[in-house]
């Protein structure tokens, strides 16, 4: 170990305090068997803490597994990693394993989570079996073992010391089984000295990993959250107060820069603002279990992130997948906010699933983001569509500005593929590139913002580029994209802009008309591709129109004025019309309909009509662009709208 003993006992622990300098006493003496049992005497009279124990139940889960059968298995050698079980030989475990087929470098760093040490405390904890305690110990000292905690290295390696996890460890899983298996009879003095020897050097770690030029965002947030709770938990280590106040002042910072005015995180992904939002609720419950008053400042913020969810929110009460998202259920997080803010009547709505309080405003729209939400309703059954026309956020970006998604009769009918794991895959390029997205590609290339932006904090005070219209009747949203196609970057312009038809026209129900406009900024011809990425469901073509059928017998009707391309589980020349399947194996992935509509030229314009259906009812319906707007003709009547008509006046709401 980097921390040699003469310094633990000498120096990181707090001899102020009589045991401990009873332990210093014993080591300096030459007695070291009789300094780790005054040491471990000691730590067995603050442990198990009732103030932060709460605290642990933080892990992941185990789906329908058997946990206390898990834990045997556990103690047969066996680890789940990404959901999936691997079984060490003689139960000899080598932290640096990597059984997947591609070297999916996620799996060595999951398996430094140490989850089977939250596993092992359940069942100690229910079962009070010592053989639960001898595999944690074998565990926790064979990882100290092959661990040997770097010396200024960047935070990403070596994989088995990656900071992101060790924040993870100091705040889950170390201190869950630190709690559970302090009064053991089967672990020796010495598994607690090297403990917290491990300790120190996680804190060690995080601290000189600070030093390198690093992404913020949630891994940051993740390491000060493990180092608060190692200052907070361990009082006993003279360096606590230091790790307590710099872990504090840089949680603060990062929620100060991390949270746009509307209240979206500035990774703009549903996935992470939630885990971000967890993280900084747990700052607020460690600092109240303790005494410490937590500032206004610090809670306006919170509450900010909060009000991203009423937001932003679907009727069925589930974020979006937004860049590397996944769908959620927003009542347990908002049943959490409605308990610090009772008083919120939106709060309670979500928190409630619509049994109390009062639900939001219908649509909305997100300023810094660059968000437009458009709804007719919050009942399960009624209308919302998504339209991005923001930047790419600070990490975890696809390349998908002015995507669209929809959700109406109980069906995602249009949504985004989300997440997908980050290997080297093509499916995880396929999720992260234009082609699979509700936008347009120009010349079968995809949009390229990172290659000419480099997200900065400055950027959250910046409005995004697009403009809204919200009326009783008609929603308006509008956007455009020009920072070019491909390696090359392709100069074309890319507008767009979505019309909602809350009450429908006359014999239709609600629904969306998607206009795009391309412009080749350099002079040559280009071929214009918009496109959109349905789920795994039966589609019929006609004409100009595509029917896509749902399980609930609810449609989907694409109406253009261009002849339309289906593309499903194509392979070459272009990988495209997929689906993810989530899995750590070799696979083929879900074949899904890919509608597109293409036109070469210098400049071109597209007119696509969104009729979602409860049924196959659906109305003969027609679009076409005109030099002042465009006609929906519906059952033989037209109805003509043109651009200088009040509705489209998005003049006074822009970004």
């Amino acid at each position: 170990m980097r921390l040699s003993d003469q310094k633990f006992f000498t120096e990181v622990i707090d001899t102020s305090i009589p045991e401990l300098n009873k332990a210093k006493e014993l080591f300096v003496s030459g007695d070291t068997a009789a300094a780790e049992k005054a040491f471990a005497d000691y730590i067995k009279t603050v442990f198990p803490n009732e103030k932060t124990k709460p605290f642990f139940r933080y892990c992941e889960t185990l789906g329908d597994r058997d946990e206390y059968k898990y834990a045997d298995m556990v103690c047969d050698g066996y680890v789940c990693v990404i959901d999936n079980l691997y079984k060490f030989e003689n139960g000899i475990i080598d932290w640096t394993f990597n059984p997947t087929y591609n070297g999916y470098v996620e799996f060595t760093y999951h398996l430094q989570y140490h989850n089977e040490f939250t596993v092992l405390s359940r069942a100690y904890e229910k079962l009070g079996d010592e053989k639960y305690a001898k595999r944690f110990e074998y565990m926790l000292n064979s990882w100290i073992e092959q661990a040997e905690c770097p010396d200024h290295s960047v935070p990403g390696r070596p994989a088995i010391w990656r900071t992101l996890e060790a924040g993870q460890r100091m705040n889950i899983t170390w201190p869950y089984a630190l709690n559970t298996f302090i009064s053991s009879p089967s672990i020796s003095d010495r598994t607690w000295v090297n403990f917290f020897k491990s300790v120190w050097e996680h804190a060690y770690r995080m601290l000189d990993g600070m030093s390198f030029d690093r992404a913020h965002n949630n891994w940051i947030i993740t390491e000060m959250l493990g180092l608060l709770n190692m200052a907070l938990s361990y009082p006993f280590i003279t360096d606590a107060k230091q790790w307590n106040e710099f872990s504090y002042n840089v949680l603060y910072t990062e929620l100060t820069h991390q949270v746009m005015p509307d209240g979206s995180h500035v990774e703009l992904t549903t996935r992470y603002h939630n885990g971000i939002l967890a993280s900084f609720r747990q700052v607020v419950d460690m600092l109240n279990r303790q005494g410490v008053e937590v500032p206004g400042e610090f809670m306006e913020r919170i509450y900010l992130l909060f009000t991203f969810y009423p937001q932003i929110t679907r009727p069925d009460l589930h974020t979006p997948d937004i860049n590397d998202g996944y769908l959620t259920e927003v009542d347990l997080q908002m049943s959490r906010a409605s308990a610090i803010w009772p008083e919120n009547e939106t709060f309670r709505f979500f928190a409630t699933k619509g049994k109390e309080g009062k639900a939001p405003a219908l649509s909305s729209a997100m300023p810094y983001a660059g968000f437009a939400i458009m709804r007719n309703g919050w009942d399960k059954n009624d209308i919302w569509a998504f339209f991005d026309a923001g930047p790419e956020g600070a990490s975890h970006i696809h390349e998908d500005k002015l995507a669209f998604q929809l959700y109406a009769y109980g069906e995602s009918m249009m949504p985004d593929l989300g997440w997908y794991a980050y290997d080297g895959s093509i499916m995880r390029n396929y999720v992260l590139t234009t082609r699979s997205h509700c936008t347009a590609v120009v010349d079968g290339m995809p949009q390229n913002r990172i290659a000419t932006h480099k997200y900065e904090f400055t950027d959250k005070f910046e409005k995004a580029d697009f403009a809204y219209r919200f009326t009783d009747d008609i929603d308006v949203a509008e956007g455009y994209y020009d920072q070019g196609y491909g390696r090359e970057l392709v100069p074309v312009k890319h507008e767009r802009k979505v019309v909602f038809f809350k009450k429908g026209l006359e014999e239709t129900k609600p629904f969306f008309v998607i206009l795009d406009s391309f412009e080749s900024l350099d002079g040559n011809e280009h071929c214009f591709e918009p496109g959109y990425q349905l789920p795994d469901v039966p589609v019929s073509a006609f004409s100009h129109s595509v029917t896509a059928t749902y399980g609930n017998g609810a449609t989907l009707t694409l109406i253009s004025d261009k002849y339309p391309k289906i593309s499903i589980g194509q392979y070459a020349p272009e990988y495209m019309g997929w689906r993810p399947i989530h899995s750590n194996d070799d696979h083929e992935h879900a074949p899904a309909p890919l509608v597109s509509f293409t036109k070469k030229g210098t400049s071109s314009k597209f007119a696509t009509v969104l009729y979602p259906a409860p049924d196959s009812n659906v109305p003969d319906m027609g679009v076409k662009l005109t030099d002042e707007g465009f006609d929906i003709t519906v059952n033989g009547k037209t109805h003509s709208f043109k651009y200088t008509d009040e509705i489209f006046n998005t003049d006074k709401n822009i970004g």
